[in-house]
């Protein structure tokens, strides 16, 4: 495992492992390699249950276990030492924690603007709806019951948007959206601008 790793990985880990090791990783103190573990010879000599560690070398990550090894007889005779590559993992878990940052900063935004927002899936259900047009369905709740008779402003949630439209080709196009456009949807009386 130890070969493979430095095989995989030579051209980066060459500035923190010596080029000898680099060579053969076989008989080398375990210091010599595993340079992000604090104390690593003493951890391994005194080591009695499973220990899992981690270790930076610029951006690569590696998660390191330190099992203990016993004969029949129950005398410690070795360490286990199983090293993954878990490098691509926590690049991709950065990348979601800073789009959730990103999202959560959007959705404050979204929140408390005055503008109606609303957000559909692909299947044009509401996935989101913000205080401003919740307030203006709420103010004309009596008027879209009339026409939609499961129209229920407290659980827009889920709602399916094509209820909104008596025109089935205004839906399909709002469903099949590739770009941003503009259109108005009648509603009896009303009238709601979309964009």
């Amino acid at each position: 495992a130890a070969e493979n790793l430095l095989r995989l990985h030579k051209l980066a880990l060459s500035q923190f492992v010596e080029p000898a090791v680099m060579a053969n990783p076989i008989g080398v103190l375990a210091s010599e390699l595993i340079t992000g573990v604090p104390d690593v010879v003493k951890l391994v000599s005194s080591l009695s249950s499973p220990q899992k560690h981690t270790q930076c070398q610029g951006d690569l990550v590696f998660e390191i276990f330190f099992t203990p090894m016993s004969d029949d007889k129950g005398r410690r005779n070795g360490t286990l030492v199983e090293i993954t590559d878990i490098s691509a993992e926590v690049k991709r878990r950065q990348a979601e924690q800073k789009t959730a940052a990103e999202n959560a900063r959007v959705r404050v935004a979204l929140d408390v603007t005055n503008a109606c927002v609303m957000l559909l899936d692909t299947d044009v259900r509401v996935i989101y709806a913000n205080g401003s047009i919740l307030k203006m369905f709420k103010q004309r709740e009596t008027e879209l019951k009339a026409h939609f008779k499961n129209f229920d402003c407290d659980a827009l949630q889920g709602y399916k948007f094509g209820e909104f439209c008596l025109n089935s080709q205004q839906c399909l196009s709002i469903g099949e959206l590739s770009t941003a456009c503009q259109m108005d949807l009648a509603v009896g009386q009303l009238t709601f601008g979309l964009m």
